[in-house]
């Protein structure tokens, strides 16, 4: 029995929203980023290094208190770390980027008496007067615009940087970018944590993406959406497709009727398996139990769908290497319906080229050199609308 006490526990919501915000918190210095890389377009910019973003020109400090009013305090740890990086490098423009609740967007250029109000006594200690009046000569707190307004001024200039007339299509390059910047980001190695303009046209061509569908809803209808998706990578505009061999790892949520299930395996197959140009797709459904599983195998089977799922008669064991040779490429059969348990031994021993997974809420990470597209989805059913 849930403990009624711990549930309603004010610390653990309390923790719960810090996250929530801290995330947000980096969403919006990423956005912050990709507007610096399409302003400056000649620019390389450092991400997460001594400090949030770094050009050969300035430094930004980004902070974003969704929550908060605004006080000197507030201001005083990151403006100590301008501070301590201009001490080492002045020749530089210093900026703190930051948004309160209280606080229309304005910049800010501090008086010598207002700086000292804000840093603290070993500040001042460690870096004399002289110093300091030399970096309030190139310094300025920069009060911004609030997360949505930051969001929506990126999507207008990424229509503008890469020429796109809609708003989703600008939407679905912002979640390729800000996939990208998070890896970046978190690289071990400070010198791979930087990025130019000219990378983001690459990773429009890698595209290897993660949409996070609650993150944009205010901005895209979710009709829209897997209009948007569907257009992006279940359409081709040539008679023949790659041929190589995929995998559809599909979330199954409690409300999808078996139809539905029926319906995705029917579709994929006929979409993606063509004698002679491209294998029959692998689809594995998540968190979908054995027995229900085996009602879904039944079903196809009675409605004329024939598969293969590593077995030879009722009672076989999962032979993994009949299911990844070639010859059971013969055209007797459209897709191959794996168990959500054999999935890595999957994508470790086939040759697998991409990976499309559906998640509900949070997606599944493995071991695989595959192209791997992470689409969330609100329910079962936006997978039929996506592959139609």
């Amino acid at each position: 029995m849930t403990n009624r006490k711990s549930a309603h526990n004010p610390n653990r919501r309390k923790a719960r929203d810090g996250g929530y915000y801290a995330i947000k918190g980096f969403l919006y210095q990423f956005d912050k980023t990709l507007i610096e890389l399409m302003n400056n377009p000649c620019s390389m910019v450092c991400i997460e290094n001594r400090q949030d973003i770094e050009t050969e020109d300035y430094v930004l400090q980004v902070k974003h208190r969704e929550t908060q009013t605004y006080s000197p305090i507030k201001i005083r740890e990151p403006i100590e770390k301008l501070m301590d990086s201009f001490s080492e490098d002045p020749t530089r423009k210093y900026r703190l980027y930051c948004y309160f609740k209280n606080r229309t967007p304005h910049e800010w250029q501090l008086t010598m008496q207002e700086l000292d109000s804000i840093i603290s006594t070993r500040m001042k200690s460690r870096h004399i007067r002289p110093l300091r009046e030399q970096f309030i000569a190139c310094f300025a707190v920069c009060f911004s615009e609030d997360y949505e307004t930051q969001f929506e001024q990126t999507i207008a200039l990424i229509k503008a940087a890469f020429s796109i007339s809609s708003d989703e299509e600008a939407i679905l390059y912002h979640s390729i970018f800000r996939s990208k910047l998070l890896d970046r980001s978190i690289r071990l190695d400070p010198n791979e944590r930087t990025i130019c303009f000219s990378d983001l046209r690459r990773f429009l061509e890698e595209a290897e993406i993660t949409i996070f569908s609650a993150g944009y809803v205010k901005y895209l209808e979710a009709e829209k959406y897997c209009k948007l998706i569907k257009k992006r990578y279940f359409t081709f505009s040539a008679p023949n497709i790659n041929n190589f061999e995929r995998v559809f790892l599909i979330e199954y949520d409690s409300s999808a009727h078996d139809n539905d299930l029926i319906e995705i395996v029917n579709r994929l197959g006929k979409k993606f398996c063509r004698r002679g140009k491209s294998p029959q797709p692998y689809v594995i459904f998540r968190n979908l139990d054995d027995s229900r599983l085996k009602i879904i195998k039944q079903s196809l089977v009675d409605s004329g769908q024939y598969f293969f799922d590593g077995t030879h008669f009722d009672g076989d064991r999962f032979r993994l290497d009949d299911l990844v040779q070639d010859s059971v490429s013969d055209g007797a059969f459209t897709v191959k319906i794996v168990a959500e348990s054999q999935a890595q031994n999957i994508l470790q021993q086939a040759n697998i080229r991409e990976v499309f997974q559906f998640f509900l809420y949070s997606p599944i990470d493995f071991a695989s050199s595959a192209k791997h597209y992470r689409i969330q989805i609100n329910n079962t059913e936006q997978v039929k609308q996506m592959i139609s």
